[in-house]
């Protein structure tokens, strides 16, 4: 699992289809200024839907996630923000039919990611534990006997449970009740995939998985 990345800014103003990398991930804190209004990039129906928690700030972070990854797919689709079609498969999973670019999104309650994919399944996921979490009883529930072991402390455990839920997202499936059954290391070799750890700017821990044949080098940040 590789974890040394460069963070780089991007200014989603200047993003253009023949400058963007085949792997794309990017972690925001709040709703992009260069976009303008949200209204301009995500549907009413989003807005009613992301509006409806009792959390105004993880509300708030979620529109602005929506936003940024129709403007990001819009830029990879030739379609406009609105018109791209997201839908969601039985797990959950949104996706955009007939395009060949796989995307994912994880927030927390003040920051998200997103990764962008044209060359195969990518999967996500941003956590920051708050002090309320018994890690220990998670982990007897969730982690394999191997997991438990390769884990000794809160930063340990984040890289694991972030890697095992990403991997999860990648294949396109929602969260089991045989997790600790699901050795993640293991089904990300046997399924021909990569995982990429590393720290957020807010010190947060993400994990990506994905399909490449070249290494997820640079993260960008907005």
């Amino acid at each position: 699992m590789a974890n040394k990345m460069n963070w780089k800014p991007l200014n989603l103003s200047n993003v253009e289809k023949e400058n963007l990398p085949e792997i794309l991930v990017v972690y925001g804190t709040g709703f992009p200024k260069e976009l303008g209004a949200h209204a301009n990039f995500i549907t009413h129906s989003e807005i009613i839907k992301f509006n409806s928690g009792k959390n105004v700030l993880q509300n708030n972070t979620r529109i602005a996630c929506r936003a940024t990854l129709r403007w990001l797919l819009s830029v990879y689709t030739g379609i406009s923000p609105k018109s791209n079609q997201i839908i969601v498969n039985c797990f959950g999973k949104p996706c955009i039919p007939d395009f060949g670019v796989f995307f994912n999104v994880s927030h927390t309650n003040s920051s998200f990611l997103i990764g962008i994919s044209v060359s195969g399944r990518i999967g996500t996921d941003i956590e920051q534990l708050n002090g309320d979490e018994n890690i220990h009883e998670i982990s007897s529930i969730a982690f394999t006997d191997n997991e438990k072991i390769s884990f000794v402390d809160e930063a340990g455990f984040l890289k694991t449970w972030t890697h095992k839920e990403a991997l999860l997202k990648a294949a396109g499936l929602g969260l089991t009740n045989d997790l600790h059954n699901f050795d993640a290391v293991n089904f990300t070799t046997k399924w021909g995939l990569k995982a990429y750890s590393f720290k957020c700017r807010n010190k947060e821990t993400a994990t990506v998985v994905l399909r490449t044949k070249s290494e997820l080098e640079n993260l960008y940040f907005i």
